[in-house]
């Protein structure tokens, strides 16, 4: 049931995802900016991963109304290498530039029923 739940939500956020999607210019980068809200009772977990290619950097910030859990890893080989690992996070701002081409993910697991987390994201070329 849990893990069902879990699809549906990240379907239902790729879905609203696409429709956020925003491209724009700002002096010599170039951005795609990318926003939402996610819901979540205790336990759950979401995870947002986009793909960067080496020398691509973005630039993410959350905030959330309860505490969470939350990191930001990427796979590589066999290994999960993780650049942010946290507990108990109200908000964050980070910015990383990736080393290699490669999928990395931000995932989030509520500690508390009832959790909103507005986040916003932009890959910056």
């Amino acid at each position: 049931m849990k893990l069902s739940f879990l699809f549906a939500l990240l379907i239902s956020l790729a879905s609203c995802q696409a429709a956020k999607d925003k491209s724009f210019e700002k002096g010599p980068e170039k951005k795609l900016a990318h926003h939402g809200i996610i819901k979540g009772n205790k336990g759950q977990i979401v995870e947002i991963c986009p793909e960067l290619t080496k020398g691509q950097s973005i630039s993410f910030t959350f905030n959330s109304n309860l505490p969470v859990t939350f990191n930001f890893h990427y796979h590589l080989d066999n290994e999960t290498v993780y650049p942010v690992t946290e507990r108990n996070l109200s908000e964050f701002n980070y910015r990383y530039k990736a080393e290699q081409d490669n999928v990395y993910c931000f995932m989030w697991e509520s500690l508390l029923d009832n959790t909103k987390t507005k986040y916003q994201y932009s890959l910056i070329n």
